[in-house]
């Protein structure tokens, strides 16, 4: 073959993949050219004590607090303990402990994790939010090439799915983005297997959907397993039994962190804490965002007057995207169409409350009642994405205007009703969409090639400015920096053991990334008695709710504290506080920390105790102002005649064991959500080890698919 046509051949092939790569850099050229992260970082040292004593900076985006104060802390730590050689099972940085792993958005073992053992963390961080929205640009590329669109349509279509409203919203968080980024790729596999009959095709799509399930955010694999149930329907159903089979494997492949995530959640405060109906489905008017996503105004402008929240706008598609989408769905003749469309009609029948979503919500069928159900628009955005490359190819050659009419009358329609309610917000953010609008049906005149590159101009530009405007880049120099206040309590750990209280200073969960103990915490699944005791400490009721996802301790007075473990409190240098009970011991600018004088050790023996039975009883118990606390427990099971026991403010959790002097001794539940063991007289060593059961069992079925698995690769 000449020289010649082997570096054409090579230019036509790479070159789709170089300009999906070339866009990804372009979109993160803060972060190429600038250096800066891509994480609300501002949010903690421009809104939050004590680092805005050190920075005035302001707020980009408040709505993406969860990157900096769930996924990053909850990310790092389970990395940093696999440095350590450790599992990364468990959290003992709030709640009293919580089990880490068992907590899916952790994602410990995410696919792109690899890259914190490469370079140092933040540019990891960075390299991890960039790969989502090349691999999502990448996989839709592959996904239409095997559905014989043009290598150009296929690169367009990429780029409206690596940059729209899901992927994009979702991408800090690291997880939802990376699992729906997916979904084109599991797509491909299937309908490999289903019309070439080859495992090798199953195997990949084990993989993939074990994949899914590391990323952090398992929904998505149920709204996959839609997509696919689409274009099951569709394809010839000889080889169903093999797509159950691989579709099992790469379920059993996740099953060492999902049997311990299922235990979690049957013991969490999660199944009694539905999220509100208003929250779960969106509102219809909320279809506008779609095309206009600023509609309703935009939190990184601090105008936001609509429905719950921006994140609500995942829908977004873009002008420029939505003409081509409709014009491949119309006029495309292809059997893939119709997968198209049942994905669409799924996805939009689950995002709006309709009798069939809620009587799927209630059922509670698959699990999904966890979440909200909006997110089904990620297989929406993937439908509509490969739509838009089958609308680039039909329009080559041809004049075509009716594909703007709809757009025209929605526009209309919203820009009449924006008027009458006199909202300027909404009038100025219908601005843009109608110029990319004009613009789009100025070029559908014309027959040339010209148009569908200046077409894909446009989607880049519309694209991009949903997504500049809403993505946040930081300094590295924001992210978690040190105070002296954070500098004296690290101080303190290195000789005691002890539990901080953040009061107003510190959110919940921020103390994570300095290794520093905290009463509260926020995580979406925690252990139910975490979340009861909380909840009892606040209200000083022992039939009070538990608390919610946001696990904060906000009666720093309760005596309860003590039994805590809470050494230190920090409040407003102005502040007054009982001087009785705390005195200052150091303070910095506008902060002070104060000791607890009656702060009971994380560990200490009584050889008074009582056997209590129920929930109620119990915590009446440990509110009575009589009952003394440190010196007398209440255990829920009798421990039988035993002389002294050892209580520990820790949560008490399955999985857990105690060992004396190398011996295995029982773990009690003692006063309602910590532990106690039995110990003898005189000296004695002591040692606590997570080794859950749930753990041990699902690694066993996991490496047994894998197996399965290897075996399918190399025999078939």
């Amino acid at each position: 073959m000449p020289k010649n046509t082997v570096m054409k051949d090579l230019k036509k092939n790479f070159l789709p993949f170089f300009s999906i790569l070339a866009l990804t850099l372009i979109f993160f050229w803060k972060v190429i050219v600038n250096g800066l992260v891509p994480l609300p970082a501002d949010i903690i040292t421009g809104g939050s004590l004590p680092w805005r004593d050190y920075y005035s900076i302001p707020i980009k985006n408040p709505i993406v607090s969860d990157a900096i104060s769930f996924t990053y802390p909850m990310r790092t730590l389970g990395i940093d303990l696999i440095k350590e050689g450790k599992l990364p099972l468990w959290n003992p940085y709030i709640l009293s402990g919580t089990p880490l792993l068992a907590n899916f958005q952790s994602a410990p073992f995410s696919p792109s994790n690899i890259f914190y053992f490469l370079t140092d963390t933040l540019t990891a961080w960075s390299l991890q939010v960039m790969v989502q929205h090349l691999l999502a640009g990448i996989f839709l590329y592959m996904l239409l090439r095997h559905w014989k669109a043009s290598r150009f349509a296929s690169v367009v279509g990429g780029i409206s799915f690596a940059f729209g409203g899901f992927i994009t919203i979702w991408s800090q968080w690291n997880a939802h983005s990376l699992a729906t980024a997916f979904i084109p790729l599991a797509l491909l596999l299937t309908d490999k297997l289903l019309l070439e009959k080859k495992y090798r095709y199953g195997t990949g799509l084990s993989l993939v959907i074990f994949a899914q399930i590391l990323s952090g955010y398992p929904q998505i694999v149920i709204y996959t397993l839609l997509a696919l149930g689409a274009l099951w329907i569709i394809r010839p159903k000889e080889n169903t039994f093999g797509l159950a089979l691989f579709l099992a494997l790469g379920l059993g492949l996740a099953t060492f962190q999902a049997l311990p995530a299922y235990e979690l959640i049957s013991l969490s405060q999660r199944a009694a804490e539905p999220i509100p109906l208003n929250w779960v489905f969106l509102y219809p008017k909320e279809i506008i965002t779609f095309l206009a996503p600023d509609f309703f105004g935009n939190h990184a402008t601090g105008n936001y007057w609509g429905y719950k929240n921006y994140l609500g706008t995942v829908g977004f598609i873009g002008v420029v995207p939505f003409i081509l989408a409709v014009v491949g769905l119309v006029k495309t003749k292809r059997s893939e169409v119709k997968i198209l469309w049942l994905m669409i009609v799924f996805a939009l029948v689950l995002a709006f409350k309709n009798p069939l979503s809620l009587f799927w919500w209630e059922k509670n069928i698959l699990g999904l009642s966890a979440g909200v159900f909006y997110k089904s628009l990620s297989i929406f955005i993937v439908a509509v994405s490969v739509a838009v490359g089958f609308g680039v190819d039909f329009l080559k050659g041809k004049r075509l205007l009716w594909p703007t009419l709809p757009v025209y009358l929605i526009l209309g329609g919203w820009t009449v009703y924006a008027v009458k309610i006199r909202n300027q917000v909404a009038v100025d953010n219908l601005v843009l969409p109608i110029f990319f609008l004009f613009a789009v049906s100025f070029l559908l005149i014309f027959r040339g090639k010209f148009k569908l590159y200046i077409l894909g101009i446009l989607l880049v530009a519309e694209l991009f400015a949903f997504g500049w405007r809403f993505t946040p880049f930081v300094e590295p120099r924001l992210v978690f920096p040190t105070t002296r206040v954070i500098d004296f309590l690290q101080k303190q750990r290195e000789s005691e053991v002890f539990r901080v209280s953040g009061g107003d200073i510190i959110a919940v969960n921020n103390n994570m990334p300095y290794k520093l103990e905290f009463l509260g915490g926020y995580d979406a699944v925690y252990p139910y008695l975490a979340a009861k005791f909380i909840g009892v400490l606040n209200s000083n009721d022992s039939g009070a709710a538990h608390q919610d996802r946001f696990g904060i301790v906000n009666n720093v007075g309760s005596r309860l504290t003590n039994l805590l473990n809470m050494k230190y409190l920090l409040v407003k240098s102005d502040a007054d506080y009982d001087e009785k009970r705390f005195k200052e011991v150091f303070t910095d600018r506008s902060i002070s920390v104060l000791e607890n004088k009656e702060v009971l050790p994380r560990q200490f023996e009584v050889t008074d105790w009582e056997v209590v039975s129920g929930e109620k009883e119990t915590l009446d118990r440990l509110l009575d102002p009589a009952f003394p606390l440190g010196k007398k427990i209440v255990l829920d099971t009798d421990p039988g005649d035993i002389s002294k026991m050892l209580f520990v403010s820790d949560t008490y959790y399955p999985g857990w064991k105690a060992f004396i002097d190398g011996r295995e001794v029982p773990i009690y539940r003692a006063d309602y959500a910590f532990r106690a063991i039995p110990v003898p007289e005189g000296d004695y060593d002591v040692d606590f080890k997570y080794q859950p059961k749930s753990f041990t069992t699902g690694l066993k079925v996991s490496s047994i698919s894998f197996l399965v698995l290897i075996a399918f690769w190399i025999l078939f």
